[in-house]
């Protein structure tokens, strides 16, 4: 346990995250693929993620914000229409 606590903290990572999050995933985790696991690469994976979740975060706020243009151009379009008749 020493060694993987030290070894985690050799590659700048949080043990106690790193070991839970190691600890949640590895049942399901192909065996082919273990190594992702190890603290050296799953730095990497775990930065690949929290950019893949920002990315993710922008897109859902940028629809966010064309939707509101949208209802708002819609009202104003009916607005108009109300105004003519």
């Amino acid at each position: 346990m020493y060694t993987l606590i030290q070894t985690a903290k050799l590659n700048s990572l949080d043990p106690q995250a790193w070991l839970a999050d190691v600890l949640a995933r590895i049942a399901d985790h192909s065996v082919n693929r273990l190594d992702e696991l190890l603290p050296w690469k799953w730095k990497l994976h775990a930065e690949a993620a929290q950019l893949s979740q920002s990315s993710l975060s922008a897109n859902f706020w940028l629809l966010a914000m064309m939707q509101c243009c949208w209802r708002n151009s819609m009202a104003s379009s009916r607005a108009s229409l109300s105004a003519r008749k």
